[in-house]
């Protein structure tokens, strides 16, 4: 879930600031922070993987953030310069 919120602001960021202000380690540090307190809630401690758990819902969020925030900067970088995939020849 935390992965398709921080897509979501990554690609809204990157939309409406440019791509130089894609805030990738912001967000993959709140992941970490926010995630590692659920699991500190659930009670599961690092004997039971959970450093290996944060890490990896990190991870995720990281590169889903990286995908949304590239892949709308390509989109907008398409609409200014009026280019349609069908026309790329």
């Amino acid at each position: 879930m935390l992965a398709f919120f921080f897509a979501a602001i990554s690609g809204y960021l990157v939309w409406n600031y440019g791509s130089s202000n894609n805030p990738i380690s912001g967000l993959t540090l709140t992941t970490l922070v926010v995630t590692a307190l659920i699991m500190v809630l659930m009670g599961v401690d690092q004997q039971h993987g959970g450093v290996a758990a944060v890490l990896g819902v990190a991870a995720i969020v990281c590169v889903a953030a990286a995908v949304a925030g590239e892949m709308l900067q390509d989109l907008k970088a398409g609409h200014i310069l009026a280019v349609r995939p069908g026309k790329c020849s």
